[in-house]
């Protein structure tokens, strides 16, 4: 099958969810698909936690919008949905931008006032503009970039890639990008061995390549390597959170007494940063070298993940965007990095023992991470995925079929304990078919997902609320005890008790979704659900 044939086929499947569950969610087909290409986007780490916008005016429409506290970003969402059409057809950059500029339209318009009069308070669109006018206006946590998504069912030209906005690159002058994501990206993602986007950066074109040392282990590659300061500021600017997915703790800002160590050596003494700081962690999945005299030259480095250091790279990346610190030089400021080699499914030679090598790879990339940060605390729900209790949720997926239908057929709810697991076995399977008949793509729950209706049975609405993240996370701090306690509690049982709560869940979103008193423009309908779940 050539490759323009698996996307034909993999956009099909895609419309086709689409649809469905538009369908039965009382949605419009293009709204699903925003939310939809979201869950692709945020899932790969590029985002977090969108805000769905219906606002329909033609000059500055826009589908959603997101804040990024860690890259202190705005995101902002654009779309050619084209469903039934001549999707093949490549778009060009300048059709692109036609789009797009909607969204900068969007963003500036919001230091109007005239701009909120037109616009109801209550709905979305007024929210929204509300939103983004505090952002740019909060002097404190300055907004770095402005992203705008452009998300389509169709191609695009090869041009069209990520790029600076307009002449300047600038919205009020903010640096402003353009990131087009297509149904080939979208195939992509969904493809990928980690359930995440591939992605390389190249050190021969940012500084000639990195200075290693090669290490002697058996049957690893691991390397001492050193990071300049302006090549980790231009990395993490460039692909942002990706960079920290594997990453145990967020940015604590710089009331955080090491993190204000951190910026004091960077504006006194950068040049003695490489000696007074712990250095970084990273793990790839490939690399290109050059040998050298009595070492190498790393000259690109495929899915970088830094697991240790997220504080060192953002305090180097915030640092010369604060107040006083316009004149940091990083050219001064030199950062030790350990790397070691996690091969991705490529280098994996035995089918047979596919599915176990990549748990393995799951497990040592994660005990990377765990020994990594055991020299300063790391919260329970910082290292979740391995853990006892959602493993056990995870073997009790697999085991536990479902009760006969009318067809007089059983299948399985898929606990997903690690992100793009489902994804990775579908893809190794010999019989797609069935698998999916197995475990069906509408019977998946998350560790999120998991949270949100757990929390929301424990009359925690208010937690629910708070976000995917924040929720999973104070839920976690709960279960940890609980499990170690009495885990007796946490088996078949639950694990039925639970699948029982997300079909509950899910009728009450299907009733509020077809309710003549909704609004579907208020965009409130998780928090109605989880606050009727808990009633």
């Amino acid at each position: 099958m050539s490759d323009l044939d698996q996307i034909k086929s993999f956009r099909e499947s895609f419309i086709n969810d689409i649809t469905l569950e538009a369908a039965a969610e009382g949605q419009f087909n293009e709204e699903k698909f925003i939310i939809k290409c979201c869950e692709y986007i945020e899932q790969d780490g590029a985002i977090s936690e969108p805000i769905f916008v219906d606002h329909n005016d033609v000059a500055t429409k826009i589908h959603a919008y997101s804040y990024n506290p860690l890259e202190r970003s705005i995101c902002i969402f654009t779309s050619n949905f084209i469903h039934i059409g001549d999707w093949e057809k490549p778009q060009a950059r300048g059709e692109v931008l036609k789009i797009v500029e909607r969204g900068k339209r969007f963003v500036e318009r919001t230091q109007r006032e005239s701009f909120f009069e037109s616009m109801e308070p209550a709905l979305s669109n007024y929210k929204a503009a509300e939103d983004i006018k505090n952002l740019i206006e909060d002097s404190k946590n300055k907004i770095q970039q402005i992203k705008i998504f452009f998300i389509t069912d169709g191609l695009l030209s090869e041009r069209t890639k990520g790029y600076a906005l307009g002449e300047d690159g600038e919205i009020m002058g903010i640096p402003a990008f353009v990131k087009p994501y297509d149904i080939r990206r979208f195939y992509e993602m969904d493809e990928s061995t980690q359930g995440e986007e591939e992605f390389e950066i190249d050190f021969d074109d940012l500084c000639g390549g990195l200075q290693a040392l090669e290490t002697n282990l058996d049957g690893l590659k691991s390397y001492l390597v050193v990071m300049p300061g302006f090549v980790l500021h231009r990395i993490y600017k460039e692909h942002g959170q990706k960079l920290l997915e594997a990453n145990v703790r967020n940015f604590l800002n710089f009331t955080n007494k090491k993190n204000q160590g951190m910026r004091n050596t960077l504006m006194r003494e950068p040049e003695k940063f490489f000696a007074y700081n712990n250095g970084l962690t990273v793990t790839a999945s490939g690399m290109e070298t050059k040998e050298e005299t009595n070492s190498i030259k790393i000259l690109s480095l495929k899915n970088m993940q830094i697991v240790n250091g997220g504080q060192t790279t953002c305090v180097i990346y915030f640092s010369p965007s604060e107040r006083g610190g316009e004149n940091i030089d990083l050219n001064k400021v030199f950062v030790q990095m350990k790397l070691t080699i996690v091969e991705d499914k490529e280098n994996i030679e035995d089918p047979e023992t596919l599915d176990e090598e990549l748990e393995k790879v799951q497990t040592f990339k994660a005990n990377i991470a765990h020994f990594a940060n055991s020299q300063s605390p790391v919260t329970a729900a910082d290292l979740m995925s391995n853990s006892p209790f959602h493993i056990r949720m995870e073997q009790a997926g697999k085991r536990i079929a479902t009760p006969l239908n009318s067809e007089g057929l059983s299948n399985y709810w898929f606990y997903e304990r690690a992100k793009g697991q489902w994804n990775t076995l579908k893809r190794n399977d010999r019989n797609e078919k069935r698998f999916l008949k197995k475990f069906p793509k509408n019977q998946i729950i998350k560790k999120e997902d998991l949270a949100r209706y757990e929390n929301s049975w424990r009359l925690k609405p208010y937690d629910v609320s708070k976000g995917a993240a924040k929720n999973l996370n104070a839920f976690y701090k709960e279960i940890v005890n609980e499990f170690r306690d009495n885990e007796n509690k946490f088996r078949d049982q639950f694990f039925k008790d639970m699948v029982s709560k997300r079909i509950i869940w899910k009728a009450i979103e299907t009733t509020i979704s077809k309710s003549d008193w909704f609004e579907s423009g208020t965009y409130l309908r998780p928090f109605v659900t989880t606050y009727s779940f808990s009633l």
